[in-house]
């Protein structure tokens, strides 16, 4: 696998796979990402030598994003601090009650 993101047969699902190495994931594009059909998702993140996976269904990952970025350009008065023209958004794990971590 070449750069941040690649294509991968799990069965008989297509899924997308994003890897992380510095604690979050950058979508570059989040019109792009939103659009995208694939079933699944497989986060990996492998900053600081971890490998942890994160295996989530593709719309439901989608839907999430979508709305967290919404979230946040509310939270900003409608637009973007710095770059009015940015569609970048990122995705970080959080932590679960039992502190582990979920993307």
């Amino acid at each position: 696998m070449h750069g941040a993101a690649a294509y991968v047969d799990v069965g008989a699902y297509v899924a997308q796979v994003m890897v992380a190495a510095q604690g979050a994931w950058m979508i570059a594009d989040i019109e792009t990402t939103t659009a995208l059909t694939c079933e699944r998702v497989i986060l990996v993140d492998v900053t600081d030598g971890r490998r942890d996976f994160y295996v989530t269904e593709g719309a439901a990952f989608r839907t999430g994003v979508r709305a967290r970025h919404e979230a946040f350009l509310r939270q900003q008065g409608g637009t973007r601090p710095r770059n009015l023209n940015s569609n970048h958004t990122t995705v970080r794990p959080r932590t679960s009650p039992s502190g582990a971590a979920q993307a």
